[in-house]
């Protein structure tokens, strides 16, 4: 009776850790997902703006 119980609250306690770890381990992942994720848009999207920008200019001042 009491290893039963012991193995019941045992797997209770496992189950729950195992939990907290597998959401602390995501929410860990995601952090540095979203970093990565800026990271990407930030390099990636503003020189594609600043070289539109640029050719823009290019163009109005000297038109073909």
């Amino acid at each position: 009776m009491f290893l039963w119980f012991f193995y019941s609250v045992m797997r209770v306690v496992v189950i729950l850790a195992v939990t907290a770890l597998a959401i602390f381990f995501m929410f860990q992942v995601g952090r540095v997902l979203t970093k990565i994720a800026i990271l990407a848009i930030v390099f990636g999207y503003l020189p594609y703006v600043l070289i539109r920008e640029v050719r823009a200019r290019n163009t109005a001042t000297q038109p073909e």
